[in-house]
């Protein structure tokens, strides 16, 4: 069987999934990246990336690899380096009255 010994429970799972993740996501994401400054928006999908990786190791009950642990690295090491260069100062805060 295609679907499992319980094709109408995983149907409807998959439409479930389908429906809340997909597309009820895309609806947050689009809400939240509108809202958010684009350094912002950008930390958050380093973190959705980061998320996924570690979801699927613990999935498979293993630790990442040495290039694995090299490109988490680098992608923590990018949103801190992001986090304190921070957004240059407005003109009106350069110079007080």
């Amino acid at each position: 069987m295609p679907f499992g010994p319980r094709p109408g429970d995983f149907l409807l799972l998959m439409f479930a999934i389908g429906l809340l993740a997909s597309w009820l996501g895309t609806l947050c994401w689009n809400e939240a990246s509108q809202r958010l400054p684009p350094t912002i928006a950008g930390q958050l999908i380093v973190f959705e990336t980061l998320s996924a990786l570690a979801y699927a190791f613990v999935l498979r009950g293993e630790w990442p690899g040495a290039g694995t642990l090299a490109g988490i690295a680098l992608l923590i090491a990018g949103v801190l380096w992001a986090l304190r260069s921070g957004p240059e100062p407005e003109a009106a805060e350069a110079h007080p009255n």
